[in-house]
């Protein structure tokens, strides 16, 4: 791998949080996800752009939370909730020099066993800017931290443009669609996770 080529990370913020949240929350680090406000995101991918000493850009893509008033008291409650963790969490990524980019729609539904908030949307955006600088930038390397297979199209797209792409997933998560679409792939362990928890929450 070039070792001059800039480096760009492109995060699919809540399957990033729901990795963390797997490992933190039955290791009793945290109660819920509204009491992680810190963690540090760059050691966790600096195995991923190792290779690079130009600027690292980090783009972390989640929706917009709302209040939703019409749906009971625990959507009510659900939804505040995560409507002052994103408070939280975006004043430590931006603390970081990570970019959080406000892409697609959450959604509330009322299920049998209660209210459920999915996301709609964040895929395509990340897509979206992929490719838009793929054709805007010259030998970029494409660190990609997102297991979603609609975004295959879009590195196919910047493997066409002659970029690199690092694949970036949890150990035993990962997509092996996606990772034959790249050129290479990373994973992080449950103790990596653990270990830079811990790093900022001393």
């Amino acid at each position: 791998m070039n070792s001059a080529s800039p480096a760009s990370i492109f995060i699919d913020g809540e399957n990033l949080l729901y990795g963390l949240l797997s490992v933190l929350i039955p290791e009793k680090l945290v109660p819920e996800r509204a009491d992680l406000v810190k963690f540090d995101l760059i050691s966790l991918f600096l195995e991923a752009v190792k290779d690079n000493t130009k600027p690292i850009n980090i783009y972390y893509y989640g929706t917009k939370p709302h209040v939703v008033k019409d749906m009971g008291e625990e959507a009510l409650e659900a939804s505040t909730k995560m409507v002052e963790h994103k408070q939280a969490w975006g004043e430590w990524l931006d603390k970081q020099k990570i970019l959080y980019i406000t892409a697609g729609n959450l959604r509330a539904r009322q299920k049998k066993d209660g209210v459920v908030f999915q996301e709609k949307g964040v895929d395509v955006r990340i897509a979206v800017d992929m490719v838009k600088l793929a054709y805007e930038s010259d030998k970029m390397h494409f660190v990609v931290a997102s297991s979603d297979s609609d975004i295959i199209p879009a590195l196919r797209v910047v493997k066409e443009k002659g970029h690199q792409i690092t694949y970036v997933a949890m150990a035993g998560s990962t997509n092996r669609a996606i990772s034959a679409n790249v050129d290479r792939t990373v994973t992080f362990n449950r103790q990596n996770i653990i270990n830079n928890f811990q790093s900022v929450n001393k």
